[in-house]
């Protein structure tokens, strides 16, 4: 009896370390809520942006017609220069007050910054998760590219690879300057006028959208070569929502040490 109750606090404990060593695994390695820099309400018009962003964390679109448009928004801007000019705030931040928009889609987007997620490696699940709320500026101007708030809002989040620190300003369409396309969120998401969450995930390995960097579905099978791309977010092309709260989580590959607690476990089993 004494032995039977020995093994099974033996199996009990590993199995507490295990789920221990699992969630260490598990970390957020790239954030960002865009409340850095603070931008002033009413310090720019509303169908700009106030085209800054944290350039240590990211990189702005800067190619092709309004590409300028991108950047932070504050909730409680105005909206101006409309026909029907509506005062006051066209989101609401639950948690902050600021977030980023494109503003208008095709040119208008941001990439992480090289080398602020890492690199891929096998083993990986890599998570992106983010809010996104219908950007009021388009809803007021006529509920253009989708923006009315029955209509939902068009996505369009990328998990990317770049072969080094390639030049990331250029969205104009998703892949470009891409080694990779990893995973998406796309399409009309139903985004209302409340802040909503949204996620995706890959896992190193699987099928990709484009391993080469061409057109999306030229290739998808995932390449090896592709280990050791830095990893990045990219929202733009035909985005149109106010993105906020990213988040970027990575479960690598299992450790030694939890190979070897899964070791201990099934060898304390056998021995029951």
């Amino acid at each position: 009896m004494k032995t039977k109750n020995t093994l099974h606090k033996l199996i009990a404990l590993a199995g507490s370390q295990l789920l221990a060593l699992t969630s260490v695994n598990a970390a957020i390695v790239f954030n960002d809520d865009f409340e850095t820099p603070v931008v002033e309400a009413n310090s720019y018009f509303a169908q700009n942006t106030s085209t800054q962003i944290d350039p240590a964390k990211w990189v702005l679109s800067g190619s092709g017609f309004a590409s300028n448009r991108s950047g932070i928004v504050h909730e409680d801007e105005s909206i101006e220069g409309l026909t029907d000019e509506v005062a006051g705030p066209f989101f609401t931040d639950p948690v902050g007050s600021q977030a980023w928009a494109g503003r208008y889609d095709d040119n208008a987007g941001l990439t992480s910054a090289f080398q602020q997620i890492g690199a891929i490696a096998a083993g990986q699940t890599i998570t992106v998760t983010f809010d996104a709320v219908v950007d009021g500026y388009l809803v007021e101007n006529g509920g253009l590219f989708s923006g009315a708030p029955g209509n939902g809002s068009d996505l369009d989040a990328y998990l990317v690879l770049f072969d080094g620190a390639s030049t990331r300003n250029d969205v104009r369409t998703f892949n470009n300057n891409t080694s990779a396309i990893l995973a998406s969120l796309t399409g009309n998401q139903g985004v209302t006028t409340s802040y909503q969450s949204f996620q995706f995930s890959y896992v190193v390995g699987d099928n990709v959208i484009d391993n080469n960097g061409a057109a999306s579905g030229a290739s998808t099978t995932w390449n090896p070569a592709l280990l050791g791309h830095d990893i990045a977010i990219r929202f733009g092309e035909n985005n149109n929502a106010i993105i906020d709260n990213v988040s970027v989580t990575i479960i690598p590959e299992p450790s030694t040490a939890l190979l070897g607690g899964l070791s201990l476990l099934a060898l304390l089993r056998r021995r029951r």
